[in-house]
């Protein structure tokens, strides 16, 4: 159990910040992290013996977000024949408006592009580890986030030059 512990403490804090750079949302960033931790603790004995047993909480909380954004997308299309919810809530988390843009702009790309930036620039993972957690090759992986980069410049850099104007 020791090993586990360690394992958690180690990978906690990075996990949440993948999570919260593809959904935008501390909360639910740590919730998808806990339940990542706890599949991986529930198969501790298997996933201990692992290469790399952080990839495989990695890949499960990414794929967790994931769900959980198609689950809510279909929540608020039921929601929004429904009428608007009586209370919203904010994310109390501010974050300068150039970075907060920015992951906006990640998290509007597709999802193999947005997870491509994120354990790159986040978790500083090489193409063959991004490859293991996005299940692909790691030409793939390159290429997606090859096509990220292309997309963000192609959606950031005239905005920002409008705005010095």
């Amino acid at each position: 159990m020791r090993a586990f512990e360690h394992f958690y403490d180690v990978e906690r804090a990075r996990v949440v910040a993948l999570v919260y750079a593809v959904t935008g949302s501390w909360p639910v960033a740590e919730d998808v992290a806990q339940e990542a931790f706890t599949r991986a603790l529930t198969r501790w004995d298997k996933v201990s013996r692992f290469d790399r047993p952080g990839a495989w909480v990695r890949t499960v909380a990414v794929n967790v977000a994931h769900s959980r954004r198609r689950r809510r997308s279909a929540e608020r299309r039921a929601q929004d024949r429904v009428g608007p919810p009586a209370v919203v809530v904010e994310d109390p988390t501010p974050m300068p408006y150039e970075l907060e843009r920015f992951w906006e702009e990640v998290r509007a790309l597709p999802r193999q592009q947005r997870l491509a930036v994120a354990l790159f620039y986040l978790e500083d993972l090489r193409p063959r580890e991004m490859a293991e957690i996005l299940g692909c090759s790691p030409a793939t992986a390159r290429v997606h986030l090859h096509r990220a980069r292309a997309r963000l410049q192609q959606r950031m850099v005239p905005s920002v030059l409008e705005e010095q104007q």
